[in-house]
């Protein structure tokens, strides 16, 4: 059973991109991402293990104001270094990621989420298939995710 005191999430939430024609129109991946942010401190998840990386639209923006969470921006580089240097020396029970926002699969089936920075001419983008690799490695240590 996991302690809430020793869960962590990483919750990303990105409907607008440096590559304006690909925002989500009329939003809702932040809104979402929020929901889910809440969602684990009500369950005594404390703020400090929540990394919440937003990009919302400029009418979405109120949200964050009101969330009462510290948000960072959901880059490639933040979103990266949130893994290595905050979640990776962590020890605890269970690491939940949530990703609201677009992503594809490759020819070679490997799954890219893009990240906030993304553009036509840098895809800006975090392999799932490697990140999964790399949480089942020795190197981390929170166990279920």
């Amino acid at each position: 059973m996991a302690k809430p005191e020793r869960t962590f999430g990483l919750i990303v939430g990105i409907e607008k991109y440096h590559e304006t024609a690909w925002n989500v129109t009329g939003g809702g991946p932040a809104d979402d991402a929020l929901k889910f942010a809440h969602w684990l401190h009500r369950r005594g998840v404390p703020k400090e293990n929540i990394r919440l990386c937003l990009s919302a639209l400029v009418e979405n923006n109120q949200l964050i104001g009101e969330c009462g969470l510290t948000v960072e921006l959901a880059t490639e580089q933040n979103i990266s270094d949130i893994v290595t240097n905050f979640l990776s020396p962590k020890s605890g029970d269970l690491l939940y990621i949530f990703w609201a926002g677009h992503g594809l699969i490759t020819s070679e089936r490997e799954r890219r989420l893009f990240c906030a920075d993304t553009n036509q001419q840098n895809w800006q983008n975090l392999d799932l298939n490697s990140l999964l690799v790399f949480l089942g490695s020795d190197k981390f240590k929170i166990r279920n995710h």
